[in-house]
């Protein structure tokens, strides 16, 4: 089953924040965050099971570069991604998302 992949604006704005942050320590960081991220999405995409479900039916897949872990959901027809998180965020803020 093709899904369709929906970042819930919370999530865009997460990662906005992380491309910035990486942006401005230079050498193309924030390009390359981006470019990783996309990457993951695409492979979400492609196989939505294959990450681990840690808090209820929420699912996490994590970026091999950067210190970040993606967020998200499945369900009916799509992958809602909840949100982009630094591994170093409290837990119990991405455990109440819905």
């Amino acid at each position: 089953m093709n899904r369709r992949l929906v970042v819930r604006p919370e999530a865009k704005e997460d990662i906005a924040k992380a491309y910035g942050w990486y942006w401005e320590r230079g050498e193309n960081l924030g390009r390359d965050f981006l470019e990783e991220l996309g990457s993951l999405f695409r492979t979400i995409e492609a196989y939505p099971h294959a990450f681990p479900k840690v808090h209820g039916e929420k699912r996490r897949a994590l970026l091999k570069r950067f210190p970040w872990a993606v967020f998200y959901r499945l369900p009916a027809d799509e992958i809602l991604i909840l949100a982009v998180f630094h591994q170093a965020c409290d837990p119990r803020r991405w455990k109440i998302l819905r």
